[in-house]
């Protein structure tokens, strides 16, 4: 995950990490909120938390969390009719990750699952598939292909490869993710998903590596 990677770089464990020890309590103050007062107030909270710069950085995954529990407690059609698209529309794909481990056919029912130029909603999907996989790279790239609109096969792999960039290296490995050599992720990976996955290359090792910008090239 990018907190544990952050924890790698400081020479910490991770359980001594003060970012994923922040983390923590943050992910209970929205996630709480969201489980006793639904997922508006959960929301509110995490716009109000995000205020802090520190916390405006795990504000994508922190959304994320929201939109886990909300499909819990409010059910799909409830979770995603909170049309929020607050931290990089974290919530939104939340809910539709999260939605995907629970299908008998996550596969099959990606190609019908969006409508056409939701780019939200096919980004998900990508984050979808590589949960219902247990971060299957290739096969869930190979699913992504299978969609009909370009711009859909496109946000669906962002999906994808954001997914496998930030993959929690605790409770839900990559296989594909390589700390030492983070673009061997793209390798045999064809055009035009080989550049959506080199987009996240530079990210995840600045993570890692902070402002050693020109190492990224």
């Amino acid at each position: 995950s990018i907190l544990a990677a952050l924890a790698v770089w400081k020479g910490m464990s991770p359980a001594e990490d003060p970012l994923k020890q922040l983390y923590k309590a943050e992910r209970t103050l929205v996630v709480d909120a969201v489980r006793t007062q639904g997922a508006r107030e959960g929301l509110r909270v995490l716009r109000e938390r995000i205020k802090d710069p520190t916390v405006a950085s795990m504000c994508h995954a922190l959304a994320h969390e929201a939109g886990r529990i909300a499909l819990q407690y409010e059910g799909f059609e409830g979770a995603l009719a909170i049309d929020d698209d607050i931290c990089g529309s974290g919530y939104i794909h939340g809910i539709i990750e999260t939605h995907f481990t629970s299908l008998e056919d996550p596969a099959g029912t990606a190609r019908a699952f969006c409508k056409p130029k939701q780019a939200r909603c096919f980004h998900g999907l990508g984050h979808g598939l590589m949960y219902a996989s247990q971060n299957d790279l290739p096969g869930s790239v190979a699913h992504c292909d299978t969609l009909a609109e370009r711009s859909d096969r496109i946000q669906c792999t962002e999906g994808v490869f954001m997914e496998n960039f930030g993959a929690d290296t605790e409770n839900h490995p990559s296989e594909y993710l390589n700390r030492e050599d983070p673009f061997s992720s793209c390798r045999g990976v064809e055009e035009p998903y080989k550049g959506v996955c080199a987009f996240y290359v530079p990210r995840y090792y600045l993570l890692q590596h902070p402002q050693q910008y020109l190492e990224t090239r």
